[in-house]
């Protein structure tokens, strides 16, 4: 009986060990799949890092982006203001020219004006000159001797005395005035005919212009003729 007893007893150490194995093989069945649970967790953690670490690379690219869009925004915005104020400095351009045309044209009719001015000026200067030589030849010349009071005029009279060596004989046209009688040492005489003067230095060797109104010579233009003649000369003739 106690043999018997003991059997049932070993038989249930034994049923008991074998559920202490199966309960210590559970236990290491669970523990292994915990520890794979841990692990998958580690290696889902490790993604999700490795993903926070894409999305954080991804904001800074986006931001970068951002950033870059906003720099050709400006970029762009500037780009615009360059072109219109381009677009308005040509317009401005065009409308100088236009205006520089205008100009141009208006400067084309006063230089036409100008020159029919000019050349009425012309006109106007030469029936002045004309006039001027037709009231000149129709004004009586005068030939004052300066050193004296005397005067000769062109009307031909005769008021010669001989009694110098020398005697001065001016002619205009066809008329001679009388014979002036010329000092040894020279003398002055001043010469009007119309509005022009002539002072001349004349003296037995020769005849000198002093001064002519308005750079006029009646001598060289040939409006008078001045001869100086001896005393016996004139009693020849």
């Amino acid at each position: 009986m106690f043999r018997r007893f003991f059997l049932c007893a070993k038989d249930a150490q034994t049923a008991a060990a074998a559920d202490l194995t199966a309960a210590q093989d559970a236990l290491t069945a669970k523990e292994n799949e915990l520890a794979n649970v841990q692990n998958t967790l580690a290696a889902t953690e490790n993604v999700l890092a490795l993903t926070q670490d894409a999305l954080g690379t991804n904001e800074s690219l986006i931001t970068i982006i951002k950033e870059s869009l906003v720099a050709k925004d400006g970029v762009a915005a500037n780009a615009v203001a360059a072109q219109e104020a381009a677009e308005a400095e040509l317009a401005a351009t065009k409308d100088t020219q236009a205006a520089l045309d205008s100009t141009r044209t208006v400067l084309a009719d006063t230089n036409l004006t100008l020159s029919a001015t000019v050349d009425e000026l012309t006109a106007a200067k030469a029936a002045l000159a004309e006039k001027d030589a037709e009231l000149a030849a129709k004004e009586p010349m005068l030939f004052l001797h300066l050193l004296s009071t005397d005067a000769a005029t062109l009307t031909g009279t005769d008021t010669t005395v001989l009694d110098a060596e020398n005697y001065l004989i001016v002619t205009v046209g066809e008329q001679t005035c009388a014979p002036i009688p010329m000092p040894e040492e020279g003398s002055y005489f001043c010469l009007i005919h119309g509005i022009n003067m002539n002072l001349f230095h004349i003296t037995a060797d020769g005849i000198e212009l002093v001064n002519a109104s308005a750079d006029h010579n009646c001598l060289a233009l040939g409006e008078i003729t001045m001869t100086i003649v001896s005393r016996d000369a004139l009693k020849q003739e």
